[in-house]
């Protein structure tokens, strides 16, 4: 049963770390999005 759960474990963490580096490409993503909206919508520049 420990090992069973250790493997869970261990599955759970790599897919943890696919996630969040999934979101941290997805919030630069929608950052530089973000950027260039606020850049062609702000009447300043």
């Amino acid at each position: 049963m420990p090992t069973v759960l250790k493997r869970l474990e261990n599955r759970g963490i790599k897919s943890s770390m696919l996630y969040t580096h999934v979101l941290n490409w997805r919030g630069r993503w929608v950052r530089s999005l973000v950027d260039v909206l606020i850049e062609g919508l702000s009447p300043m520049q």
